[in-house]
């Protein structure tokens, strides 16, 4: 089996950590497959390292722009020419729309089914995700192609119930397949990490360390995590340091707030994009996510696979793997301040009930979020061409 997998951005986030884990099964497995984006960014030298042909695409790009957009579909339609997939892999919102539209197009050249499966990581509109005309354009592309998609993956089972009642891809088989990622190397858990660690990382070598791993876009609940900090270092209750991990548009602010507030300064530590977050969670004892819109964070089975407790809201998939109560605390979106203040603080006053949730996230991560999933991606994958080529 040929497969083309097709993602708009090579900026490193979970959908391309899910792509090269996919790339590198189904070469396993003895298929050819190769990597199709957008924009630079360290998709690529993952991809390289996988031993995974690229094809960096000039005009794919993740904003709404016409001509641009018209560019990047000529783009795809001759990659799809040329390399003859037996099957198209879409994920993201825009690379799902061209490609399907591109495999359709060559398809009746051919003569020959190009079967689409599109990847929903999560969706481009809605609640806590972009508004104004971007969000109506992308609703309305979706709405357009969506009946060319032979296949849709949902990492969630609350994604897939949005895309079902929404009716965007009303021919498509559905599949709920929760991200999986390499469990081989556990953590240390929660408020056991040595000062060696920290030290490296150049974070204070006392106190609970709060990491918060994403793109700094909105969103992703920076601004939320920095509130319940003033409001703990306000209230001296707890010596606790707030980490975020990740690069993007928002770091200008953050460092400005954070700079400008007696509370914040020390505190809390812009680490920008880090290759070594597995170290860094060998450092942290607490996960937040506080976020307002999320498919199936990957950071957060990262985090259970590090033995830590996850602080993070009830959007999307995060009811799917964070227990509450059991591998860490749930508050509702937007989280009041104080309430998630409330949360950090009590897993900051209560280490062993901590280690607990952590030791039981672990195990969660085992069960359910192992790399068996992407076992089944690409089960599903190869049914859904089979399918094809008998219907041809």
């Amino acid at each position: 089996m040929r497969v083309l997998e097709v993602v708009t951005s090579a900026k490193w986030g979970g959908a391309q950590h899910q792509v090269v884990l996919i790339a590198r099964e189904l070469a396993s497995r003895g298929h050819e497959v190769s990597i199709a984006c957008g924009e630079k960014g360290e998709l690529l030298s993952h991809a390289a390292a996988a031993g995974v042909p690229i094809h960096c695409l000039k005009w794919l790009s993740s904003g709404v722009s016409p001509f641009a957009d018209g560019r990047a579909l000529t783009e795809v339609v001759a990659l799809i020419r040329r390399d003859g997939p037996d099957i198209v892999h879409t994920h993201s919102s825009k690379a799902g729309v061209l490609g399907r539209l591109a495999a359709a197009y060559v398809a009746r050249g051919l003569g020959r089914s190009i079967p689409v499966v599109h990847h929903c990581h999560g969706l481009a509109w809605g609640t806590g995700r972009q508004g104004g005309v971007a969000g109506r354009a992308f609703w309305f592309a979706e709405r357009l192609t969506g009946g060319l998609c032979s296949g849709v993956i949902s990492v969630s089972q609350a994604v897939q119930d949005l895309v079902i009642h929404d009716g965007i891809y009303p021919r498509a088989r559905h599949a709920v397949i929760h991200n999986g990622i390499d469990l081989e190397h556990p953590g240390e858990g929660p408020f056991t990490a040595g000062p060696a660690i920290r030290a490296a990382l150049g974070l204070p070598s006392s106190g609970t360390l709060v990491v918060h791993i994403g793109r700094a876009v909105p969103g992703k609940g920076h601004g939320a995590a920095l509130d319940a900090l003033e409001i703990i270092a306000a209230s001296g209750d707890g010596d606790m340091h707030l980490l975020f991990v990740g690069d993007g548009p928002l770091i200008p602010s953050l460092a400005k707030r954070i700079a400008s507030s007696p509370l914040l300064r020390g505190r809390a530590h812009l680490l920008g994009f880090r290759t070594d977050v597995g170290a860094i969670l060998r450092a942290s004892d607490l996960m937040c996510l506080p976020s307002a819109a999320e498919g199936l964070p990957l950071v957060i089975i990262e985090a259970m696979a590090a033995c830590l407790p996850v602080i993070a809201t009830t959007v999307g998939g995060i009811p799917e793997l964070v227990v509450d109560g059991f591998t860490g605390l749930l508050v509702p979106s937007p989280p009041p301040s104080t309430l998630l203040a409330q949360a950090l603080l009590r897993l900051h006053n209560s280490p062993a009930m901590a280690a607990e949730m952590g030791r039981a996230g672990r195990q969660r991560a085992e069960r359910l979020f192992s790399l068996q999933n992407t076992s089944r991606i690409i089960d599903f994958l190869d049914d859904i061409a089979q399918h094809a080529q008998v219907a041809a």
